[in-house]
């Protein structure tokens, strides 16, 4: 499922009632929209490359992610939980530092711990509709985060970062335009980019591509040592997928067995393995529809079941095959968590839940734990006037049964990343509250479980 945008989510928070009250700081004008670029700058349409078939690896299993909100950040240190404590092992980090943040938007594992990418507003603004300003934090533990406003990032809202040996490469959305400012003529470079850091080095934007640029970009992952875009392209945003060696030279490919949008991929025993939807007239709802590819340039589909009001937002591989997570949607607001696994990446059955903690719930993110077995994160509806959600932690042992392992202790407006490294699992939330003259900020909420911790 693509992640709502953050300017639709305010909105609702508008025309759904007031929040928590909290202080901000006065917005400031957009500064001037140059972006550094790195590498040729496109005049016309960047060419793109022949679809090449890609030497894949087994991955070592690594998770997705997805968006986030956040505000001042309490100074204690995080005290790791404990499997017996009221909420599991997950304890609250208190210390994040979030000083003139508003999103934490992905996290991912790195060679020397973690990495985040987010965003405040320029100059410290902390309205949602204020021009980006991208922050990037780092951990060598999960617990203990440094912040970092790179200038070269002013503009810039990051949507997904991967590491790739030395490099640190993120996707992001590039406007000098705040919200609702339809006067304003935006930058060149408006629209989708990728940037690049090497050794902790400044970030640099490199040569769009014009097809990407003007999509719709959900996600970015590795596939081995090459880049993998999952988006939107053209009028209608059709399904597709951009596969990179250098951040710079793309091959595209809409040719993913009719799925009209591509919700999850990841690299597994098969390959490419893919979930997506597609509306059935006849039902007045989608139908779940999983792919896979030796190559990533054609998609065929493969065996799942046809779930109906059902999506699979993340997948990662781990020993005992692929696991899918996701929800399932009837009568509009009747949600449940659901999950798929396979042995091959290619047919998938349905797991099974035995505790019961499915229901009014759904599972967002999932990784693999090294040991065996798979953690997914998610969260159970409190079912409030404000719409609140209580953050949950699932276990499986093999991918075709999960059960309940732990609650965070807080609840939140959005669930929106998390990443499982060698010292732990990080997760990042977002709880939206009121700022004067009826705008909207939010507050970011994060947690952390030490690794030996997480097996129940």
């Amino acid at each position: 499922m693509r992640p709502i945008p953050f300017v639709l989510i305010a909105l609702f928070a508008l025309a759904c009632g007031p929040t928590a009250p909290v202080g901000t700081s006065p917005t400031v004008p957009p500064v001037d929209g140059s972006v550094p670029t790195l590498g040729p700058t496109a005049s016309g349409p960047t060419p793109l490359a022949s679809r090449t078939p890609i030497g894949l690896s087994t991955p070592t299993p690594m998770g997705l992610s997805t968006a986030t909100p956040v505000g001042p950040a309490p100074t204690p240190q995080p005290t790791p939980g404990s499997p017996d404590t009221p909420f599991g092992p997950f304890a609250r980090l208190s210390s994040f530092p979030a000083d003139g943040a508003m999103a934490v938007t992905d996290v991912a594992v790195t060679p020397g711990g973690f990495v985040a990418v987010g965003f405040g507003g320029v100059g410290g603004a902390a309205s949602f509709y204020s021009v980006r300003q991208g922050i990037v934090w780092t951990s060598v533990d999960g617990s203990n985060w440094i912040q970092s406003v790179d200038p070269s990032l002013v503009n810039v809202e990051p949507i997904s970062v991967v590491a790739r040996g030395s490099d640190l490469l993120m996707a992001g959305y590039i406007s000098a335009c705040a919200g609702f400012d339809d006067g304003c003529t935006d930058v060149p470079q408006a629209g989708n980019g990728i940037w690049q850091s090497t050794n902790g080095g400044p970030w640099q934007l490199l040569a769009q591509n014009l097809e990407m640029q003007h999509g719709l970009v959900d996600d970015m992952f590795l596939a081995a040592d090459r880049l993998v875009v999952v988006g939107g392209a053209g009028e209608e945003d059709q399904a597709t997928v951009w596969i990179s060696p250098d951040g710079v030279t793309w091959t595209s490919t809409t040719d993913v067995a009719g799925m009209e949008t591509v919700d999850s991929m990841a690299v597994g025993p098969a390959g490419f393995s893919a979930f997506g939807t597609i509306y059935d007239e006849a039902a007045y709802d989608v139908v779940l529809v999983s792919a896979t590819s030796s190559d990533g340039a054609q998609f065929t589909t493969a065996t799942a079941p046809q779930l109906l009001g059902t999506g699979i937002d993340d997948l990662t591989a781990g020993l005992a095959g692929m696991a899918g997570v996701g929800y399932h949607l009837s009568n509009l607001f009747d949600q449940s968590a659901a999950a798929l696994n396979s042995s091959d990446g290619v047919n998938w059955t349905e797991a099974s839940n035995s505790d019961g903690s499915f229901a009014d719930s759904a599972l967002q993110t999932v990784h693999a734990l090294p040991a065996g077995g798979y953690v997914a994160m998610g969260y159970t509806q409190r079912n409030d006037e404000f719409g609140t959600l209580d953050g949950a932690v699932w276990f499986s042992a093999d991918g075709s049964d999960w059960v309940l392992m732990a609650r965070l202790d807080a609840g939140f407006t959005a669930l929106d990343s998390s990443a499982l490294g060698a010292t732990g699992a990080v997760i990042f939330a977002s709880q939206q509250v009121d700022l004067p003259d009826d705008d909207i900020g939010s507050v970011v909420l994060g947690w952390f479980a030490p690794l030996s911790s997480i097996h129940p």
